[in-house]
């Protein structure tokens, strides 16, 4: 009798890196029974039926098992290597047959790994309880050659340990192999952990046939609906234990079974990678990094067919996956979708970028801020070149102040670039200048920043239209000093906050036309956190956005150890994080910290910078 798994509840985390999916092989649709009636098709084509298995070889091509097939992507090209090569629904699809190639059959193929010194794949053939053998791909010409490695083949299964000769099984769902060649197995209907030598089949762990939670060693742990299993080292095993919605650990040595995450909704399969736990769940797949669990890429609660990033990515019924360390990225089979679909861990750059304002007069500042994702350093591209950079700015800068000598349509690129590659977003007829005579100027400013800390300086930038010619700026309290020479007739004067409070500016812009104010009440909070100084922004990108119960930060170059603020609307300090080392780290959020925004102030000794995020509770 086949198990029935339990009915998953969906919980919401909030999504840990905005990583995107994409289409890695397969041609999307919903249901099953598509087939190709050739062997070797390219990847973008080919039709599978309810994959499930992924395993990758020593020469770089990945396995994949369907319906009653084996297949194997060989770089563009899928290849149809073992199992029956026609409509999978048909009669003489199923089978327990040995053979080379498309003589051979099977019942469910799932869980694939490859010998670590044969390179030969072994494959979980689920509903015939047995393990099979695919002998090593060579090339086109030579035939893979199946065989029944250990198993009994029964629909109903069996459990039973021993030689390999007299060995049952029920229902092995996923194996791997380790760098001894010893295999493990998930018996999903024995509800236990097999150990297969090259004479012999054992039970590590788990009890079976009596399905339950409990940690333990050898039997006395219990699994329930144990649907994949990944090997986290030498000495230990992750289990996906489905119904009991957690991941364990094995101690492969002791036998002795532990809980490592609670809490999830239906786990389906695990991968490590760079030192997280990645979890294949219906709809999404989350990321345990040590303490805390998130959505790392699509929805826990929505199913669907998106390739996007993060949150906005969509999947349907996900299964086994790997880590491709090739491409950086995670490989999964999206079952329900009948597609492998790719997840970046680190993604090239996403170029985009806002110009403040898009239409201007003649002489008027004009900035561009860059919106990019995942960029390192920045290019800009202005055409026509009728330009002049204000205040100190370059084309490399994030933002860039500049003026028009002439009016016209002007195109903006901006090519980001990291150490995975580089995009470029071009807008083009994006900004229009106009040139407008004989008029007063309209008043009107920003700054770099409205949050800040005592004793950090902040830009004022003149956005007026209709050419100013002279500025006046007023700024209240007067708790301030003028910078770098700059004073209250400057274009783009940089200011010291010498005290914590809220500040009003206002910008009295002037031509031999008459002159117009601009005022902006309560517009720069300072908080009492020391500042490093005046020094160069630092890049900071930070997600997810909103955030929920922590934020991944992620920087430019910097010098020493970082600090970060977190920083209310009023100015007031909420919560800080001190020594934080390297380019990347993890924000916990305090449990009591409300939902809104606030600004995260990140500094070291040399720089310094402001965001501004959400969080939701």
């Amino acid at each position: 009798m086949k198990r029935v798994l339990t009915t998953a509840l969906c919980f919401t985390f909030g999504s840990l890196l905005a990583q995107t999916a994409s289409t890695y092989a397969g041609s999307q649709y919903q249901g099953n029974g598509r087939y190709n009636s050739t062997s070797n098709n390219p990847i973008a084509t080919e039709n599978y039926s309810r994959p499930f298995g992924l395993a990758l070889d020593a020469n770089g091509k990945i396995y994949i098992t369907d319906e009653h097939n084996v297949q194997l992507i060989d770089g563009t090209t899928n290849r149809i290597r073992a199992g029956y090569l026609g409509d999978p629904t048909a009669a003489g699809a199923i089978g327990s047959d040995d053979g080379t190639g498309t003589v051979s059959r099977f019942f469910t193929p799932s869980g694939v790994a490859i010998h670590p010194t044969s390179n030969d794949a072994y494959v979980c053939d689920r509903y015939n309880s047995t393990i099979r053998k695919v002998s090593k791909f060579v090339n086109t010409s030579n035939g893979q050659i199946v065989s029944t490695y250990t198993g009994k083949a029964s629909f109903s299964g069996g459990f039973k340990d021993g030689l390999l000769s007299v060995a049952e099984f029920n229902e092995p769902v996923d194996m791997v192999i380790d760098a001894n060649g010893i295999m493990y197995v998930a018996d999903f209907g024995n509800d236990c952990i097999r150990k297969i030598t090259s004479t012999t089949v054992s039970t590590l762990c788990g009890n079976p046939k009596n399905p339950g939670f409990a940690d333990g060693t050898g039997t006395a742990a219990k699994f329930d609906a144990i649907s994949g299993i990944c090997l986290e080292n030498a000495t230990s095993l992750l289990v996906a234990d489905r119904n009991n919605k957690r991941i364990r650990r094995v101690n492969l040595t002791t036998g002795a079974v532990t809980t490592v995450i609670s809490g999830l909704d239906a786990p389906n399969d695990i991968v490590v990678a760079k030192g997280n736990i990645y979890i294949m769940e219906n709809f999404s797949i989350k990321v345990y990094n040590g303490s805390t669990t998130s959505v790392f890429c699509g929805s826990a609660s929505t199913g669907g067919y998106t390739n996007g990033t993060g949150a906005t990515a969509r999947f349907e019924q996900l299964q086994q996956g790997m880590y491709l360390a090739s491409d950086d990225a995670l490989l999964v089979v999206d079952e329900g979708n009948n597609v492998i679909r790719k997840i970046t861990l680190n993604p090239a750059p996403i170029a985009d970028f806002i110009a403040v304002p898009t239409s201007a007069t003649v002489g008027q500042t004009v900035i561009l801020r860059n919106k990019s994702l995942y960029g390192q350093t920045f290019s800009w591209v202005i055409t026509p070149a009728n330009y002049a950079l204000q205040s100190g700015s370059k084309l490399t800068d994030t933002l860039v102040y500049l003026t028009f000598s002439t009016a016209g349509a002007y195109s903006v690129s901006l090519t980001a670039t990291n150490s995975y590659g580089s995009n470029t977003a071009t807008k083009n007829s994006y900004i229009n200048i106009s040139n407008i005579s004989g008029s007063a100027p309209v008043a009107n400013f920003s700054a770099t920043k409205t949050t800040l800390a005592v004793n950090e300086v902040v830009q004022l930038s003149d956005l007026s239209s209709n050419n100013p010619t002279a500025w006046d700026w007023s700024i209240t309290p007067a708790t301030f000093a003028y910078e770098t020479g700059s004073t209250a007739s400057s274009r783009f004067p940089n200011l010291r906050f010498t005290a914590a409070g809220i500040y009003s500016v206002t910008l009295k812009a002037s031509n031999s036309f008459g002159n117009n104010s601009a005022t902006k009440t309560n517009y720069i909070t300072v908080s009492s956190l020391s500042a490093v100084g005046q020094v160069p922004a630092l890049m900071i990108g930070v997600y997810p956005v909103p955030a929920s119960s922590y934020l991944r930060v992620n920087l430019s170059a910097h010098k020493g150890s970082v600090n970060a603020a977190l920083i209310s609307t009023d100015g007031r300090v909420r919560h800080m994080w001190t020594a934080l080392q390297g380019d990347q780290f993890r924000l916990n959020l305090p449990d009591q910290l409300e939902a809104g925004v606030y600004f995260l102030r990140i500094s070291d000794e040399q720089f310094s910078n402001s965001i501004r995020i959400s969080i939701e509770r």
